[in-house]
């Protein structure tokens, strides 16, 4: 079932009304509407009634009753063939997934910390169809209201689009392409209080083999640079980044990076002290917020 803001906004574009005047014509605040629209947060029940009855003068009969519907049926009723192109809402991904309370916290984490983790990042991985080598991509992650962030992964010619939710100190993502033929899910480490700057995690993937065989890497994010606030100008950025996505020999990742990578694991590891499984434990991890500079002199 579609979210209120998604069927929200499909009846604003079907009537072309912006927010702008939604807002003027009901007497409330423009930020408001907008943040009805983004899913940040839902009418109170006053609001609703006055949101419904104002929508009830440009498409008689409609109630509180047509908030229930499917985003299909609303879209015919207000005559539209084919509902809008509207990107998925974060609620709307996580309702078929997750039980109200978790949702409620996962909106709330990002509510609270999601600016931390809102930027531009280059991630490095080992590549598993070259040993030895690293592949490198770059991410775009930003806040759109909601329980999840939106997240942009991309290399030459690759474009993955998806959501992350944040849950204790924990980032879980998924991204998919267009036909869904490439599809990584990750596990990241999160910081406490501090902007981030570093992530690390698992993602759980399959090689570009003819049986798409499931592998699992460890992976590194570096903050790369910050969201500006213009979609068009932090797309154009993210564009040329993902053109700087490559695969990298060994030798061009610091020493202390390709072994947080490369760790060895299994029964051999795992006699001598090591561990039997793929595990990026917190008391390893190197995700961490900025880097304290002391005072030049100091």
């Amino acid at each position: 079932m579609a979210s209120f803001a998604t069927k929200l906004e499909l009846i604003l574009k079907a009537l072309s009304i912006s927010r702008g005047r939604a807002a003027a014509e009901m007497g409330v605040d423009k930020p408001l509407v907008g943040r009805w629209v983004s899913g940040a947060v839902h009418p109170s029940a006053r609001s609703l009634e006055r949101l419904t009855v104002w929508i009830a003068g440009y498409q008689a009969g409609f109630s509180l009753l047509d908030w229930d519907v499917d985003i299909a049926e609303l879209a015919k009723r207000f005559g539209v063939t084919t509902p809008p192109t509207l990107r998925l809402r974060p609620d709307d991904v996580l309702e078929p997934l997750l039980a109200a309370p978790l949702i409620e916290e996962a909106r709330d984490n990002v509510a609270r910390r999601g600016w931390a983790y809102e930027g531009f990042w280059r991630s490095t991985r080992p590549s598993a169809l070259a040993p030895g080598k690293f592949i490198r991509e770059h991410l775009m992650i930003s806040c759109n209201g909601g329980g999840a962030m939106v997240i942009a992964l991309g290399a030459v010619k690759m474009r993955l689009d998806g959501y992350a939710v944040l849950f204790d100190n924990q980032m879980l993502a998924f991204v998919a392409d267009s036909e869904n033929t490439n599809l990584v899910f990750a596990i990241l480490n999160l910081v406490a209080r501090l902007k981030a700057e570093v992530l690390d995690g698992l993602t759980l993937t399959r090689l570009a083999d003819s049986s798409g065989s499931p592998v699992a890497e460890p992976v590194l994010l570096e903050r790369v640079g910050d969201l500006s606030g213009n979609d068009d100008a932090d797309k154009a950025t993210f564009e040329a980044l993902c053109a700087q996505s490559t695969v990298i020999p060994g030798e061009s990742v610091p020493d202390d990076v390709r072994r947080h990578l490369c760790r060895d694991f299994g029964p051999t590891a795992f006699a001598n002290g090591g561990e039997l499984l793929l595990v990026m434990r917190a008391s390893q991890s190197m995700a961490r917020g900025p880097l304290f500079e002391p005072p030049s002199g100091a």
